[in-house]
């Protein structure tokens, strides 16, 4: 008797099916939680600016009219013309209502809505928002938005921008 030990063609294609389905199952959640790491870095960074223009105000008795102005860095260049500090991530920028800090890589927003508000913007002070560059519902962006923000209360920006206000 001849005793060979090797796979059958059958056996190695249930392997490989196997292998199949649990890659989709995994993948997409895998997906979703890089995503939950680096819209946390957006969140982290997008505080410590707000922060700084609080300090600022405490210092000068003005909130600061751009981002250069503050003792805070996103580890990217200014830009002068737009306020925004670009780096490989993405970018942060300083504006009369509100901060904020952009992840292109995964088309994410982070923005606080400060108490620096100019007259008439007061009722947003305080607020936060996650956005979504996708105005897909089922798409990672949005699940993760729904998810960090615990509610279904959206609105569409155009026809490009998902955003899901925090509960205050």
């Amino acid at each position: 008797m001849n005793n060979q030990k090797a796979f059958t063609l059958i056996e190695l294609l249930v392997v490989v099916l196997i292998i199949g389905i649990l890659a989709a199952v995994a993948v997409p959640q895998y997906q979703k939680v890089v995503y939950k790491s680096r819209y946390s870095t957006l969140k982290n960074l997008t505080k410590a600016i707000a922060d700084a223009q609080e300090i600022y105000y405490l210092a000068n008795g003005a909130y600061a009219t751009s981002c250069d102005e503050l003792s805070v860095s996103t580890g990217g260049s200014l830009n002068g013309n737009h306020n925004v500090e670009y780096s490989s991530w993405g970018h942060c920028a300083c504006y009369e209502r509100y901060v904020y800090c952009r992840n292109s890589q995964i088309g994410m927003d982070y923005r606080i809505y400060g108490n620096f508000q100019p007259s008439g913007y007061t009722t947003q002070a305080g607020k936060r928002l996650c956005a979504a560059r996708n105005q897909n519902l089922d798409s990672v962006q949005n699940k993760v938005c729904k998810q960090e923000t615990d509610n279904g209360n959206h609105g569409f920006y155009g026809d490009y921008e998902t955003f899901w206000w925090y509960p205050n």
